[in-house]
């Protein structure tokens, strides 16, 4: 299989419930998003390739500077419609979020949907074939998190602690 067809399998039944969300969240605000599923992959796709392929300001990916230009980029879609789909991408609706102080409060409320979905999808796609040992390590974080955790001991000090095997 191919990593985008894997990438497909594992959001497959996501993909509604962020277009759903992302149109909830525009209306909320006035403004009118009519987003779909495939222009919802498209936007996925070009944010993976954002990731590959740096340029030191996201609209210089639609720049004419031959420097930073990115033709497929362009053809996907204008940097108009991807700032604006940027902008309302949602998961969760936040008129339901609990507020800070309540005991329903989640840090992860944003995000929820998508985790259990994940952890279920791993489930069924991934089968260990022999016994594994689960590894701790830091990601490196600068910013302001209350999630972000210090570890003395480890190389990179400070930031997001990730569980993986080794």
């Amino acid at each position: 299989m191919s990593p985008l067809q894997i990438f497909d399998m594992i959001m497959s039944n996501m993909y509604q419930k962020i277009v759903f969300e992302s149109n909830l969240y525009a209306e909320q605000h006035n403004i009118s998003l009519n987003t779909n599923i495939e222009e919802l992959k498209s936007f996925l796709g070009l944010l993976i390739f954002m990731g590959y392929h740096e340029v030191p300001g996201i609209r210089l990916y639609w720049s004419n500077d031959p420097n930073f230009n990115c033709d497929r980029v362009a053809q996907v879609m204008s940097v108009k419609r991807f700032l604006k789909l940027f902008r309302f991408i949602h998961l969760n609706d936040n008129s339901k979020m609990p507020q800070r102080q309540s005991q329903e409060f989640d840090k992860l409320y944003k995000i929820r949907p998508l985790l259990p979905h994940l952890q279920e999808t791993y489930k069924t796609m991934y089968k260990p074939s022999r016994h594994l040992a689960v590894d701790e390590s830091m990601v490196a974080f600068k910013g302001c998190s209350s999630m972000k955790q210090f570890m003395p001991l480890k190389p990179i000090k400070r930031g997001f602690k990730s569980l993986g095997f080794s």
